[in-house]
């Protein structure tokens, strides 16, 4: 591929680390062996412009994004192409800003992404107990001391708040807004949110939702997109 009049740009991924004991035969140490077999290549001149995604280091000891600790759950999926997006994209450094779909998350704790019925060829979060949370990095906010964001989305049960954090997950709180029922996960709407205290420039925010007395797996709402710099309310 490297010698195509086209001069395209080649990437070697690391395979995911096999979880505990492994299965199907497969196992860590045969997984390391094979890695050093693409480390040993990488160090050869034919490869000297080959870019490495490392797989592996991103997800040792994540048992829990694993369905037979071999071969990733949704959750682990959905790491791994988040993951491979950054490395193609490199859009973890570049700023997030206007309306911004979810498909573009840059971290995630605990859930995965499906087929939104809300509207063609959107996506939409998915198991966002109360633990579960997603960011946008390098968030560009409209400017003021209380900018306002909006965020589409479906609630199925009223005292629901909707938290938003920024520097990480247990960060700072600059909102944290009861949303009513909207009429289960697949009834959707659009709410406006109002920041209070994240600073100047560009911010990391997170996204999570909470309920009292709820169990930590009942899924509490779900998201598809959020306008990080509206205009108006579509």
């Amino acid at each position: 591929y490297l010698t195509l009049p086209s001069h395209p740009v080649v990437y070697a991924m690391l395979p995911p680390t096999v979880q505990s004991t492994g299965n199907y035969g497969i196992s860590e140490a045969n997984l390391e062996l094979v890695n050093a077999y693409i480390f040993e290549a990488m160090s050869t001149p034919e490869f000297q412009n080959v870019t490495i995604i490392d797989n592996h280091t991103l997800t040792a000891n994540s048992s829990a994004m694993y369905l037979d600790y071999v071969h990733p759950n949704d959750q682990g999926a959905l790491q791994l192409a988040v993951n491979v997006r950054q490395n193609l994209t490199g859009d973890i450094n570049n700023p997030h800003t206007g309306k911004t779909a979810v498909t573009s998350l840059t971290q995630q704790s605990g859930l995965y992404l499906f087929n939104s019925n809300d509207q063609p060829n959107l996506q939409a979060t998915r198991d966002m107990y109360t633990d579960n949370w997603f960011s946008f990095s390098n968030v560009t906010l409209d400017p003021g001391t209380s900018p306002q964001i909006l965020v589409r989305l479906s609630v199925p049960y009223d005292q629901t708040t909707l938290t938003v954090r920024t520097g990480s997950a247990t960060g700072s709180v600059v909102s944290s807004t009861a949303v009513a029922s909207t009429g289960g996960l697949n009834s959707w709407k659009t709410i406006s949110i109002t920041l209070g205290g994240v600073g100047i420039g560009h911010q990391d925010l997170y996204f999570s939702f909470a309920r009292p007395g709820s169990s930590s797996t009942l899924e509490l709402g779900s998201i598809e997109w959020v306008n990080l710099s509206p205009i108006s309310l579509p």
